[in-house]
């Protein structure tokens, strides 16, 4: 996960709504109380099965080549395995084998990357298939911590999962302090507690690590557009006003730009 996003910033109005749902979108954990239907839902899942739905849709060529691969349980397959599969856009396949390959070989860079495929599949998959990948991505970070434990890009990939998708967000907040704590200019860290912080109605916390970001990076250009929002969230439209003008100003899309500017304009004129 590089610059990670989030859905539902409290009190999104206007323009800014549909830009903020679309560009910066993550999706949120379910109500507590439907995440056990849900994990027990995701132990009746079949990788093999749905492996094998997929490869129903596949072209003969494409099809070849993975059963070729397939015969060989060696790392190399399995590493090809997972090449193909995500050149396929397929990325649950493509942890699924990324997984395998750093089982058999111990290897904490290939259990993160199986984390964050994992993750980009539970972020897209239908809500029968989310919850299984949200689990096997927190298994797969761990397994990743485990073997490396000085890795805080992937403390806060496994603090993201755990904040967003299980029934234990305050388990992820505990790591994504854990690595502040130990490095505070890690910005992907900063800028998830600031988000959260939102998400809570901590408006105050989170224009802080917003802030801090800005100090860290001055052209990080997401923390301006978060920043002028949680502003214009508690009324500080001056405030909400400069940070997004900001933006503008670093922002090389014009379709964003222009939404932006009638978003300041409705600021301006409310």
């Amino acid at each position: 996960m590089t610059t990670p996003r989030k859905a539902q910033i409290a009190a999104i109005l206007g323009a800014i709504a549909l830009l903020v749902l679309l560009l910066f979108a993550r999706k949120t954990g379910a109500p507590e109380s439907t995440k056990k239907s849900e994990s027990a839902a995701s132990t009746d899942f079949s990788m093999e099965s749905y492996i094998d739905s997929i490869k129903k849709t596949l072209d003969k060529n494409a099809l070849a080549l993975i059963e070729e691969q397939a015969a060989s349980q060696s790392a190399a397959a399995l590493d090809s395995l997972s090449g193909i599969w995500h050149s396929l856009n397929q990325a649950g396949i493509e942890a699924h084998y990324l997984q395998k390959s750093a089982e058999m070989q111990q290897d904490a860079k290939k259990w993160n990357k199986a984390g964050a495929a994992y993750y980009k599949a539970s972020r897209f998959a239908t809500e029968s298939y989310r919850h299984y990948f949200v689990d096997q991505a927190v298994a797969a970070y761990s397994s990743s911590l485990q073997l490396d434990s000085s890795n805080l890009d992937t403390k806060v990939n496994l603090g993201i999962c755990y904040v967003e998708s299980t029934a234990e967000p305050m388990k992820g907040i505990m790591l994504l302090r854990e690595v502040v704590a130990k490095d505070s200019t890690n910005i992907n860290a900063q800028l998830n507690l600031g988000l959260f912080a939102v998400q809570s109605g901590q408006y105050d916390k989170a224009i802080e690590r917003f802030k801090k970001i800005l100090r860290l990076n001055p052209e990080f250009t997401e923390a301006y557009l978060y920043l002028g929002q949680t502003y214009a969230n508690i009324g500080k439209k001056k405030e909400a006003i400069e940070a997004l003008e900001k933006f503008k100003e670093l922002s090389k899309d014009e379709t964003v730009v222009s939404e932006i500017t009638q978003y300041i304009n409705q600021l301006k004129n409310s």
